[in-house]
Formats: structure tokens, C-alpha cells, sequence
């Protein structure tokens, strides 16, 4: 009786397996004019790494709603300058960040980390 209900079991765990056809993904092919450029993609990964360095470095700061002020205005600036696309205009928009960022530190008495990119 057990080794029915187990052979009952497998044809139908097998039977349900055949039936499930599996999905594929749709990826959206690029064209060249939207694919990155090695600049690019080098240039967001140091954007990133400058952003994510800010925002440890801002729990450095001891009042709790200074901190939160903060954090929202750095990340109101990033999100305002996310879809600026000529490069030169991002290196300089991440150097003059980097430049605000030391003399806000220096402002709070902060230890600024070097962000080195």
C-alpha cells in the first residue's frame, strides 16, 4: 500500500515537472549608441564608491538630526546630477563633490578618510 502511494507520487511529481515549461528572460538588446563605453563604466564605479564612502562617513556625525539632514541633502545631489551623460561633465561634477564633501568635514570637525579614485 506504501510503496503504491510512493509510485503514485513520483509518476505524478514527474508528470507535473514535464508540464511546467520554463520561462525565458527577455533581455533588451543595446544598440551602439546605448551601450556604456569603458569610461563610463569606470567613472560610475568610482561615482559609487565616492557616494558609498560619504554615506559611511556620514554616521560620523554625533547629533542624530544634523545626521539625517545630511544624508538627504547628499543624496538630493546625487540624484539631481544621475542623468548628466557627457563624461567631462561627470568627472568635474565628482571632483567639485569630492572638494564640498572635504570642507563640509573639515566645517563639523570631522576625520576625513581620502577618497582615492
Amino acid at each position: 500500500m506504501l510503496r503504491q502511494s510512493i509510485r503514485l507520487q513520483s509518476t505524478l511529481n514527474n508528470n507535473t515537472l514535464r508540464s511546467i515549461k520554463p520561462t525565458k528572460l527577455k533581455r533588451k538588446k543595446r544598440s551602439l549608441e546605448e551601450s556604456v563605453s569603458f569610461e563610463d563604466f569606470v567613472l560610475k564605479g568610482q561615482v559609487l564608491h565616492v557616494y558609498r564612502d560619504i554615506l559611511r562617513s556620514i554616521y560620523k556625525v554625533p547629533d542624530k538630526s544634523l545626521r539625517e539632514e545630511v544624508k538627504f541633502f547628499i543624496k538630493g545631489e546625487f540624484k539631481a546630477t544621475q542623468n548628466v551623460t557627457d563624461l567631462n561633465t561627470k568627472r568635474s561634477l565628482l571632483i567639485g563633490g569630492i572638494r564640498q564633501w572635504k570642507s563640509v568635514c573639515n566645517n563639523m570637525g570631522l576625520s576625513y578618510t581620502d577618497i582615492v579614485f
